[in-house]
């Protein structure tokens, strides 16, 4: 039996999707066998299939042979660099064989706070991908039902996600600023800088969310 799909094609359409049409199973099962197999480039961006995780990429330094190494001054930085960006197991979540368990993400102790992603020798770099929490756990949904409606958070900033933030990078012993934003609601950021940029460290102080008491950040990517 054929069902209604909609997906983004090799050459979008204005509105970012092809055009809605008919197509199979068999068709969507192979869609989403393609999707998993570009899970972790730039262009899916975030986004989550069972049984994959974000593949090692030449271009992201951040898993790549120059051993990076990840840091916080408070809490368990080491999630970031899971491969997941959201938790997905338990109770009405994936089945435990076909995802990792885990928190996927840094959660510090209090704000503001640093998140740090080093290496052994200095890297060129320039583009960052900061992917924040949103809440995913949250229920999100059109509804009719105003008891419903009125525990639903349409149109606002969930509290987990950061808003102000700086990212800085290590040069020559020194922390200078790529960039600073103020007012972030998304849950995925991409700084594209002017020039290429060679850094022994790069980081980001969290100095502010939309609500919550602490910084959570569920991934960091470092493109050359």
């Amino acid at each position: 039996m054929g069902v209604w799909a909609r997906w983004c094609s090799e050459a979008p359409s204005k509105s970012g999707f092809s055009s809605t049409r008919k197509v199979s199973g068999r068709e969507i099962a192979a869609i989403t066998t393609a999707w998993a197999g570009t899970i972790g480039c730039r262009r899916c961006g975030d986004c989550f299939l069972p049984d994959s995780t974000r593949r090692r990429r030449r271009s992201w330094i951040g898993k790549s042979s120059a051993s990076a190494r990840v840091s916080a001054d408070s809490g368990d930085a080491a999630p970031v660099l899971s491969g997941q960006t959201r938790s997905v197991h338990g109770e009405g979540g994936v089945r435990p064989e076909r995802t990792v368990p885990g928190v996927h993400r840094w959660l510090s102790e209090a704000l503001p706070a640093t998140l740090t992603l080093a290496w052994d020798a200095p890297q060129t770099f320039r583009e960052v991908r900061l992917v924040f929490d949103t809440g995913l756990h949250r229920e999100l949904t059109f509804t009719l039902c105003d008891a419903l409606a009125r525990r639903l958070m349409w149109g606002l900033a969930q509290p987990e996600t950061v808003r102000d933030y700086v990212i800085e990078a290590c040069l020559g012993g020194t922390w200078v600023p790529l960039c600073e934003v103020t007012g972030n609601f998304l849950r995925q950021r991409v700084h594209r800088f002017p020039a290429d940029v060679t850094a022994s460290a790069l980081r980001v102080r969290v100095l502010a969310t939309n609500g919550d008491l602490k910084a959570r950040i569920c991934e960091v990517r470092v493109y050359a």
